[in-house]
């Protein structure tokens, strides 16, 4: 949890800068690399067992605080078994070599 390490100022500093990072993910994308795959996904943690829902429970807490877009979920897109799950919406996928190349190029 980032407010451990840095405080609860770092951590609003890091979902901020995480909101921005995407932000300009998307307008690189579609200036540069139009080509690389840019799309939103939905970014999944869940927990297995009580010790991972204790974590997950504290992380989501913390992520709440520091500002981030986070809400538990019933469902994962993937065929796992869990306790409980948190998603963070709309974070940014692109094809990595596909989008660096389109920079380097620019």
């Amino acid at each position: 949890i980032i407010a451990n390490d840095f405080g609860e100022g770092g951590a609003q500093a890091v979902a901020r800068a995480t909101r921005q990072a995407i932000q300009l993910f998307e307008t690189h994308a579609a200036t540069y690399a139009p080509h690389c795959g840019f799309s939103y996904r939905d970014a999944y943690v869940y927990a297995q067992n009580e010790q991972q829902t204790e974590e997950l429970k504290k992380m989501f807490q913390a992520s709440l605080q520091a500002g981030a877009q986070v809400a538990y979920t019933e469902q994962l897109p993937i065929p796992d078994s869990f306790d409980k799950a948190i998603v963070y919406p709309r974070n940014a996928q692109v094809h990595p070599a596909t989008y660096v190349h389109a920079l380097a190029k620019a």
